[in-house]
């Protein structure tokens, strides 16, 4: 089922974490890479998907990007996360997002900012309820939107969130058709 966990088990019976991933359905590129069925291109080896069986198939989801941030630092999206300056408390990162810790010296940074969840093949940001805000600015677009508190936003490749006086940019190949 879309955005459940895979747990395999081992010999034992046991669940392999190492192997865990969020199950999506897509379609496979001739090389077997697992793609968005949206895209025209296999986001991992670029060639055409204009020979698809059309058979959507069941497979773990790759990382659907990047977060780079201001200062030159990036994270890879591989899985939800919180971002502030001190998100290892929010309930989120209980329910298994990762916390990335944020340093902001304009003191507009709430503890527990914003979470990027991952929903299926879609990168999203939610305002926690910060302070200040949770602001998008999508490509192409000169104006920031400010984001509804516990209201997902879909990112587009390119789209930029101002987080106090931090900025980070979504970068992926999975959203370009």
């Amino acid at each position: 089922m879309p955005g459940e966990a895979l747990a395999p088990r081992g010999r034992d019976g046991g669940v392999v974490a190492e192997a865990r991933g969020v199950v999506v359905k897509g379609f496979k590129c001739a090389r077997d890479h697992l793609n968005d069925p949206r895209v025209s291109f296999c986001a991992v080896c670029g060639i055409r998907m204009d020979q698809l069986t059309c058979i959507l198939t069941d497979g773990i989801r790759p990382p659907l990007g990047l977060l780079l941030l201001d200062d030159g630092t990036s994270f890879v999206l591989d899985n939800d996360c919180v971002l502030g300056r001190e998100p290892e408390h929010a309930e989120a990162v209980a329910r298994g997002a990762r916390p990335v810790r944020v340093e902001d010296h304009s003191g507009g940074m709430s503890r527990a900012h914003a979470e990027i969840r991952l929903m299926d093949w879609d990168v999203t940001v939610v305002d926690g309820g910060s302070t200040n805000g949770t602001h998008v600015r999508q490509p192409s677009h000169q104006d920031w939107t400010r984001a509804i508190p516990g209201h997902p936003v879909k990112l587009t490749p390119g789209a930029q969130i101002q987080l106090g006086g931090r900025v980070a940019t979504f970068d992926s190949q999975h959203g370009q058709l």
